[in-house]
């Protein structure tokens, strides 16, 4: 939701939700920060609503993409030992329901979006591209394409979380994959949508809130 894009090797600000979100809400206030966890979400939003900085109306919640990565320079060093991602999936689990209830709390209405698809191929040549040993690095994933189901079952447990919590879901995911060419939409670096991408994103979200009346 900060609209990170990878160009000639470095990352910057693409496109912006603002695009969409000022042509349905009165006020907008994104607080999408690079390489932001839930963790660092729900510390965000207690600080936010403690100094009453969140206005009444939707909140949009994004996480998981930063949660379900993995620390590679230690994987590829010692590929026999087990590691933990970012945020355990419980610990990520526990925190989500936790955000929804602080937003509903604070008279808000949480809405969340589940995580654009990656590459695998792209996403593990671009985390080798300093150094580190693809060979190691594959032998503790067992194949390359377990970076996408992992990913895949963190946004897979976003969508059951919406709907434990009855909160609406924008179905980012979906809209990326009901394209076949669906790697001309990411980065370099096979998880950040490109420019083409952004704009699905944006696409995506102005039709989920027009068409659920938030504005």
């Amino acid at each position: 939701m900060k609209g990170v894009v990878l160009e000639s090797g470095r990352y910057k600000i693409g496109s912006k939700i603002e695009t969409f979100a000022e042509k349905l809400f009165q006020a907008v206030s994104n607080r999408a920060r690079f390489g932001s966890t839930i963790a660092k979400g729900v510390a965000m939003l207690e600080k936010d609503l403690a100094r009453r900085s969140v206005p009444d109306g939707v909140v949009l919640l994004e996480f998981g993409g930063n949660d379900c990565d993995f620390d590679w320079s230690a994987i590829s060093q010692q590929p026999e030992l087990d590691r933990d991602p970012n945020t355990a999936i419980d610990r990520f689990i526990a925190l989500y329901h936790r955000a929804i209830r602080m937003v509903r709390e604070a008279g808000n209405i949480p809405v969340l979006a589940n995580l654009p698809p990656i590459s695998s191929e792209k996403y593990l040549r671009w985390i080798c591209r300093t150094g580190l040993s693809r060979e190691n690095i594959l032998h503790w994933l067992g194949d390359e394409n377990a970076i996408y189901r992992y990913q895949e079952r963190y946004s897979h447990v976003i969508e059951e979380i919406a709907e434990q919590e009855h909160a609406g879901i924008v179905d980012l995911r979906g809209a990326f994959l009901s394209d076949r060419k669906l790697e001309s939409y990411l980065c370099d670096d096979g998880i950040h949508p490109n420019a083409q991408g952004q704009k699905i994103i944006i696409q995506t979200f102005e039709n989920y809130f027009e068409t659920h009346k938030m504005a």
